[in-house]
């Protein structure tokens, strides 16, 4: 889904914009953002209002969300739990 402006945060104090600034149009770098900091509200928020989340892929190497937290897990990026716990429901949501 690309759109015009820029993608709001869906909560206060939940914004994980994505780094590149032509990506902050994307929903899709949102939830890979939102995946990578473990952020479950978030990631459930893009999964649950984009029907089309199950198909979103980068761009560059075409991971998904759950690609984009395996790599924040082993790079330490953020909480290795709240990190495990997105790719397990990314998973179990993909299997769906």
């Amino acid at each position: 889904m690309e759109a015009d402006a820029e993608v709001e945060a869906p909560f206060p104090r939940h914004e994980h914009p994505p780094v590149k600034m032509s990506r902050r149009r994307a929903a899709k770098y949102h939830l890979f953002s939102a995946a990578r900091r473990g952020c479950m509200q978030c990631v459930r928020h893009w999964v649950e209002t984009h029907a089309d989340a199950r198909a979103w892929t980068s761009d560059t190497h075409g991971w998904s969300a759950a690609d984009w937290a395996k790599e924040a897990i082993e790079e330490g990026y953020a909480d290795p739990e709240a990190l495990r716990n997105v790719v397990e429901y990314l998973e179990e949501y993909w299997r769906e």
